[in-house]
């Protein structure tokens, strides 16, 4: 293997000391980056066997003294790439051990932790014949309670670092699943917890819990709403009054502002806010920075609404809560004895009630909001009205553009029995997750799957196309659209018991549990294999932009010490964020591995590689050379000049901006040179190539190419095979130097005919292809006998 496959920075053959990072910690590029000079540093990719992945850079590596493992770990366990090194497993990786050679250094948090640490260590030390120092407490930020040093030791062995004191300084996380329903101290709950909502940037997570041990004075016996601070530590009660008295009855089902400072939550407390007579559940909302708790499903004269309301959803700028409520006294005409779907301006104080219709008519029947875009703009809500789109009477779930004043319909042709669950929509309204409950919704789009459970799907309303992803109820999605997480709660199914995040830009999906390939997706590990019982989350919240995810739980083997046995809320963060390969340096090269990678030039002028696996390659706004070499791959060259070589197999190519060099080199390539006076090259095998606009050179080679005479006056040069050159009206005057009768052809696209061009003799043997009707020259054969051309060389087509 090619030890360059595993570099995204320089290294010197003289160092003695490697550092391995796991590409699944959090901020593992501040961690490349802030490695001292002295050391080589390697990224274990998350989708290899990363005990595999360490064994073969050893292997060409001499004179190496000390080998740090940066990566997540728990009690006797190393999460390395998508496998882990336990007790359970290394016997099946000793003759990959036994070639280790040097001092271990084991950051993993707790890997040293307790008899089940102590244990692994000592096997670990027998196969290897090496001194370890091992962490057995939270490795990383000292907010988070972590700390760098290595406590226990096995040998003669000392600790000395690998990073600077910006590391120590500015590293925010640890490398573990970080637990947020925990004491100010970090003590576990001892009551279950669920229901989590996370702040934009993941700082802040709300949710329930019905332990009384998690602040002091917590004395209701019922189920209250905290907020754990995941940078200071500290674990705060909000569903109190002003004063700071704890409610009297359940409270739950938070929702988090943006920056952390609004909670609102609903309670059948009574004692939240004065002359809270209703004995209904209503909504309030607890602000953390005043300590002020208000009431929210009150009319706009702060009149107590006469029934029960749920389900409050904030707005990510704290500036209005929506909310259900069965109470009629809440909005002057409220006649329709139904639950209604109500607005509270919290700088105003009014209270309207959500109404779609443009008319300004009343639901004529039930609705029930499920959901609220980050910028406030997009709901998402269910109804039972027929009166909100014109001609539609069987829509369950609809989407309304506040600004448009457009309403949507997400299930036009929903069968009976169909079910639209819980959702969540992007920010700019294009993607909405939602779960489908009960088969004929979920057969209408995954043949053959008639399985009465829910799934989830994710719907773009720009192309219109619904695909399912894995999971099974609640799916939440990131404000750009990019993630989705959803769960698979209580459901009796084979993916019971798991959390996923889908990546819709690269179409892969992590799970908890294990690492497969399939046709259309990926799954990578962030959690122990093989649980010894079942971890059921119901709950999960996604951060602003994806990176992190809350969730609940009942796994007891997520972080050590618990041994409560509830349900306790989690925070772990996404690996496909790290998906991206991105510079740590200018001017340096970009440099994938053996598996299948997104590397991304951010500004610099930079050499890329792809090397082996199926790569997606983007140059950004840089003058690039990109090679793409082994696999399928994909590549942009984006902005700028770029010079981009496709290697083996077949590549799809696009030079986009600049006048670029586009070689598909072997195989079977799609080679497009969009804007710009650009150059390509097919190589070897059947190539399609089309140079887009601006005034292009093709060049097919060997094999049997098309060539696409795009806007621009080209040249084109099919080489040796059977070519075609493809042209069309309105593209410009393409000249083909090397047509040979007999052998290559002329496509004609735009629905042209023989009968609807001329052929019309030059000087020094060329034909122009003219149109007809508009006399326009769409190419120019040159070197051909005039009487060698004719309707046998055109072949009629809508297009190539």
């Amino acid at each position: 293997m090619n030890q360059q496959s595993y570099y995204l920075i320089p290294y010197s053959q003289k160092a003695r000391t490697i550092v391995f990072i796991d590409k699944g910690v959090e901020n593992y590029q501040m961690l490349v980056a802030g490695a001292i000079d002295q050391t080589n540093t390697i990224i274990l990719e998350s989708n290899r066997d990363g005990i595999k992945q360490i064994t073969e850079v050893l292997a060409q590596r001499s004179n190496i003294n000390a080998i740090h493992i940066i990566s997540h770990g728990s009690p006797g366990c190393l999460y390395l790439g998508n496998t882990q090194l336990s007790l359970d497993t290394i016997n099946n990786y000793i003759w990959d051990l036994q070639q280790w050679e040097g001092d271990l250094f084991l950051y993993g948090c707790n890997v040293a932790a307790g008899d089940a640490g102590a244990e692994f260590l000592q096997r670990l030390q027998k196969i290897t014949s090496a001194n370890i120092a091992a962490s057995a407490n939270l490795t990383g930020s000292a907010v988070l309670g972590g700390d760098w040093q290595l406590e226990v030791k096995l040998g003669e062995i000392e600790s000395t670092g690998v990073f600077g004191e910006a590391i120590a300084t500015n590293y925010n996380s640890v490398f573990a699943i970080n637990r947020v329903s925990v004491d100010s101290s970090g003590n576990e709950a001892n009551g279950v917890s669920t229901s989590p909502a996370i702040s934009s940037d993941g700082r802040f997570v709300a949710f329930s819990s019905v332990a009384d041990n998690l602040v002091s004075g917590d004395t209701n016996d019922a189920q209250d709403v905290f907020v754990h601070d995941r940078q200071t530590g500290i674990t705060s009660l909000v569903s109190v009054n002003s004063a700071g008295e704890v409610g009297n009855a359940l409270s739950g089902t938070p929702s988090i502002s943006g920056d952390g400072r609004f909670i609102a939550f609903s309670s059948t407390a009574d004692n939240l806010v004065p002359e809270d007579t209703n004995e209904a559940r209503d909504i309030f909302v607890h602000d953390r920075q005043t300590g002020i708790t208000s009431l929210v499903s009150v009319n706009s004269a702060g009149e107590l609404g006469n029934t029960d309301s749920q389900f409050p959803i904030i707005s990510a700028d704290g500036s209005e809560i929506f909310f259900n409520s069965n109470a009629d006294n809440l909005l002057p005409g409220d006649t329709n004895e139904k639950q209604n779907i109500f607005i509270r301006e919290l700088e105003t104080g009014i209270t309207t009630q959500f109404n779609p219709d443009s008319s300004g008519n009343q639901f004529n029947s039930s609705s029930r909001i499920y959901s609220m875009s980050g910028n406030g703009r997009f709901i998402t809500f269910s109804s039972d009205a027929d009166n909100l789109i014109p001609g539609e009477e069987n829509c369950q779930m609809y989407i309304h553009d506040r600004e448009t004043g457009i309403n949507s319909c997400l299930t036009a042709e929903s069968h009976p029995g169909d079910r639209i669950g819980d959702n969540t929509i992007s920010n700019d309204g294009r993607f909405i997750a939602f779960e489908s409950v009960f088969s004929p919704f979920v057969s209408m789009y995954i043949a053959g799957d008639s399985r009465p459970f829910s799934r989830v799907f994710v719907y773009d309303r720009a192309t219109g196309e619904t695909n399912r992803i894995r999971g099974s109820q609640r799916p939440v999605v990131s404000a750009d659209g990019r993630f989705i997480a959803s769960t698979t709660g209580t459901i009796i199914s084979p993916q019971n018991g798991k959390v996923f995040i889908h990546d819709l830009r690269s179409n892969m999906t992590t799970n908890p549990l294990t690492f497969e390939d399939s046709e259309t997706q990926r799954t990578q590990s962030f959690s122990p294999p093989e649980p010894p019982r079942g971890w059921e989350p119901e709950f999960a919240s996604i951060s602003a932009d994806g990176s992190l995810i809350a969730f609940n739980s009942l796994l007891g083997d997520l972080v050590p010490g618990d041994t409560e046995n509830l349900s306790d809320v989690f925070v772990v963060e996404n690996l496909l964020a790290n998906e991206e390969v991105i510079d740590v340096a200018p001017f340096q090269p970009l440099v994938g591995t053996a598996e299948d990678d997104i590397l991304v030039d951010i500004d610099a002028q930079d050499s890329i590689f792809g090397l082996e696996g199926d790569d997606t390659i983007d140059g950004g706004s840089g003058a690039d050379v990109i090679f793409g070499n082994q696999g399928f791959d994909s590549i942009d060259g984006n902005f700028n000049s770029d010079t981009i070589y496709g290697g083996k197999d077949n590549d799809r190519i696009l030079g986009n901006g600049g006048n670029d060099l586009l070689l598909g080199e072997r195989d079977n390539d799609n080679l497009q040179g969009e804007d710009g006076n650009d150059s390509l090259f097919g190589g070897k095998g059947g190539d399609r190539l089309d140079g887009g606009t601006g005034s292009d050179r093709l060049s097919g080679d060997l094999g049997d190419d098309i060539l696409v005479g795009s806007k621009g006056n080209n040249t084109l040069i099919g080489g040796p095979g059977e070519d075609v050159f493809s042209l069309a009206p309105d593209t410009g005057n393409n000249t083909i130097l090397d047509f040979e009768d007999g052998i290559d052809r002329i496509g004609l696209r735009e629905d042209l005919g023989f009968s609807e061009i001329a052929l019309v003799t030059g000087e020094d043997n060329t034909i122009s292809i003219v149109v007809t009707r508009t006399e326009e020259i769409i190419g120019t054969i040159i070197g051909v006998d005039e009487t060698a051309i004719t309707s046998d060389d055109f072949i009629f087509t809508e297009g190539f």
